[in-house]
């Protein structure tokens, strides 16, 4: 595995929450005269962090973020391709027995529904899986075709590109494939503004169609107001995202011509 994926996924998981949390505390069990200091911090990050997992405040804040791409009408000429690219997502261990349906995790599991839901709505359609196995045996592309046969649809129909470690290098890869042709692009509604930002880097003409929302608008129940470990979560992948975008902001400094 490449030194610099790995450089990455590691900087990436260290600027998580939970991990600048962890440091917080490491350094006031460190520091005895940073520990009363130190200790306020992580007393309002946890207070805070609560306040997040909780669905109103999760909507307010990180829902326009989700929303900012429609399904498409597929009813509209210009969203009528023959290419539908589905992105890699995370997936569980090899077990025997166990059918690949049940290794998709549930955001990699929707992915896979709209984009079974798209084709079904574009018989002419090729369904595009991508993503490699970075840490399972299975490539994620392989995953999802194996699950799409296992729901009926027609292996004729697929097309897998295992290779790409991460979205950057899905980008290259479908633009290998299609070319300058349009293609519903369907990822995670959380997932979709950093990745339409890749597809057109690489000048690719992607037509967003979003999957797996993590937060919804309401009405809500009682038990939204309370915090839970399924929205931190969530919360986590719209920080990783926020993360990359601020990435993609100082590459495009690096390269730029000023």
């Amino acid at each position: 595995m490449e030194i610099g994926f790995l450089a990455k996924k590691l900087l990436g998981a260290l600027m998580m929450p939970w991990s600048v949390f962890l440091c917080v505390l490491l350094l006031s069990l460190l520091f005895r005269g940073l520990r009363r200091r130190i200790g306020v911090i992580a007393i309002i990050g946890i207070i805070l962090l609560s306040v997040l997992m909780t669905a109103p405040v999760g909507y307010a804040l990180f829902g326009g973020y989700e929303r900012q791409y429609a399904t498409p009408d597929l009813t509209q000429a210009e969203n009528q391709t023959r290419w539908i690219v589905v992105l890699g997502g995370g997936v569980y261990d090899d077990e025997p027995g166990r059918s690949a349906l049940s290794r998709l995790k549930p955001a990699t599991l929707a992915r896979l529904a709209e984009g079974l839901r798209l084709a079904r709505e574009l018989p002419e359609a090729k369904l595009v899986f991508t993503g490699s196995g970075v840490y399972v045996k299975d490539s994620n592309a392989e995953l999802y075709a194996r699950a799409a046969q296992e729901l009926g649809f027609n292996a004729e129909r697929m097309l897998k590109l295992g290779d790409p470690k991460d979205t950057p290098a899905e980008a290259r890869a479908v633009k290998t494939l299609v070319g300058s042709e349009a293609f519903l692009l369907v990822t995670s509604a959380s997932h979709l503004p950093r990745a339409m930002r890749l597809m057109e880097q690489q000048q690719l003409n992607a037509i967003a169609a979003p999957a797996h929302y993590d937060f919804s608008p309401g009405p809500y129940h009682w038990a939204a107001y309370l915090p839970s470990e399924s929205r931190l979560n969530a919360v986590r992948r719209l920080w990783h995202e926020q993360v990359g975008q601020r990435w993609l902001d100082v590459q495009e400094w690096f390269n730029s011509d000023g």
